[in-house]
């Protein structure tokens, strides 16, 4: 049989819909001006006759174009299917430019060092398309070296550093006494101590507007947020996949007009068919799960919150000095024979068990921890001790459900009481750790990008500081994110 269309046929209206969102923030020029000096665009400029051209714009990224990645159409595949690509923009720019510089007396080519949002701006690469010699002296003179140009040197050259910093630091001698640990803010300071500090003690945060498609955490959170209703609802025990489908395809519909309105953006459209794909997996997965017998008892479920509010956790004893752990699991299983299954759903691309997230794969890791050599993560142990309350007997499954692009699966963690009790004492070293103010340590595996990344970079806040614990100055409690893959 042949196969159908890829997309449905489309009415008039819906189409002139589809133009109007493309270029409805596109800027409109002004109508021309007799005195104006005119611009051309850069395909328009080697068949212009004027005898002198200045390019404006001439970097990276303006010249030669760069476009972003296309999960549909990736550049190798363009270029098979003789598309448009980077390689064929970078040959036509080349071109172009090699014409205009071989076709005219004068001309100026400008380069932007900061871009409008205070970004810096590199020149384009076929600025450099030269010999050494030429390309260094390019170099030079872009980043103000070239004594030729009448650049004033930078500051810095200008200034000896003294022996003494003159710019007074106040010293950090006390810290607030923390009572209270999200379990996945123990995967933070196993990766970085002073992350933990900037994102948990400090508590700052990065914020970005929205952009113009779902984000990661977005589209988790769309995942999340049909499964919990599901959960919650008279058919999450149903063994009919058709009738969980309808159920989570009606749920994200439903979510996505309160979010969005009746029309989205085409990619956000994109986006929400892939979540759709998701959920016709999954219900094809927990149909199977609900003939397995096993049946959802909990879902979003926090220890302690019935009657403690947001404060509520799980004791968790350190040295006759419980911690309580706070956190909320996705999903609690129990089937015909009493078996507890703890379910943490995972929506990346790709699925990865929980014994390659939680721990490392050569068992060295940072010693700053003392004996925390090989856990990285300590969610999913640390959820046993939430469910305490519950009054399950025994050692969980504990797990993912990875709804991925390939498709749905259960990932069960394949720790015994031996691995689980090595969790434990990691846990209880991290606390000791915490208590004591150790959190001057950088860390193996800080972030690389953003304005946490930077201040990991540098250490700007805790240098010197000297940072111990205080007797506590207040109660805090620490937490994690939720939404989407950090819960």
């Amino acid at each position: 049989p042949t196969p159908g269309p890829l997309l449905a046929r489309a009415t008039a209206g819906d189409a002139i819909g589809l133009v109007l969102r493309a270029i409805g923030d596109r800027p409109v020029a002004d109508e021309p001006s007799a005195d104006a000096i005119e611009l051309l665009g850069w395909l328009e400029l080697p068949l212009d006759p004027a005898p002198v051209a200045m390019l404006t714009g001439v970097n990276e990224g303006m010249l030669p174009r760069s476009t972003t990645a296309d999960a549909m159409l990736p550049d190798s595949l363009r270029e098979h299917l003789g598309l448009d690509s980077d390689r064929r923009r970078l040959a036509r720019d080349a071109y172009a430019l090699t014409l205009v510089l071989r076709s005219r007396r004068i001309v100026h080519l400008f380069t932007g060092r900061v871009a409008a949002d205070n970004e810096p701006m590199l020149p384009s690469r076929l600025l450099f398309a030269s010999d050494d010699d030429r390309a260094v002296a390019r170099i030079r003179r872009f980043v103000g070296l070239d004594e030729a140009t009448g650049a004033p040197a930078p500051v810095a050259s200008r200034w000896q550093a003294g022996p003494v910093d003159n710019f007074s630091r106040r010293p950090i001698t006390r810290l607030p006494e923390i009572d209270s640990l999200s379990v996945t803010a123990f995967r933070t300071y196993l990766a970085s101590p002073y992350l933990f500090y900037l994102r948990h003690v400090l508590r700052l945060e990065e914020r970005e507007d929205p952009g113009p498609e779902l984000d990661a955490m977005a589209f988790g959170n769309l995942v999340h947020g049909a499964l919990e209703g599901f959960g919650c609802s008279l058919v999450a025990a149903s063994t009919d996949e058709q009738t969980i489908r309808e159920f989570l395809e009606a749920h994200v519909e439903v979510r996505v007009r309160a979010r969005h309105g009746a029309s989205v953006r085409a990619a956000i459209d994109m986006q929400v068919r892939a979540v759709r794909q998701r959920l016709r997996e999954f219900a094809r997965w927990q149909a199977a799960s609900a003939r397995d017998g096993w049946r959802i008892k909990h879902v979003e479920w926090r220890p302690g919150a019935a009657s403690a509010g947001d404060r509520g956790g799980a004791p968790f004893d350190v040295d006759g000095a419980p911690i309580m752990l706070r956190g909320t699991i996705d999903r609690i299983d129990v089937d015909q024979t009493g078996r507890v299954r703890i379910v943490d759903y995972k929506t990346g691309d790709k699925a990865i068990p929980p014994e390659r997230t939680h721990t490392t794969a050569s068992g060295a890791g940072r010693a700053g921890v003392g004996g925390a050599e090989t856990w990285t993560d300590l969610q999913l142990p640390l959820y046993r001790h939430l469910i305490r309350e519950l009054g399950y007997s025994g050692i969980p499954e504990l797990g993912y459900v990875a709804i991925s692009a390939s498709g749905v699966d259960w990932l069960p963690a394949p720790w015994g009481q031996a691995e689980l009790a090595a969790a434990d004492e990691t846990a209880r070293r991290v606390v000791r750790a915490i208590r004591k103010g150790e959190f001057a340590d950088v860390g193996d595996n800080p972030p690389t990008g953003g304005v946490l990344g930077a201040l990991c970079a540098g250490r700007v806040l805790v240098r010197g500081f000297g940072l111990v614990s205080g007797g506590g100055v207040g109660r805090g409690q620490v937490s994690g994110g939720r939404g989407g893959e950090t819960r």
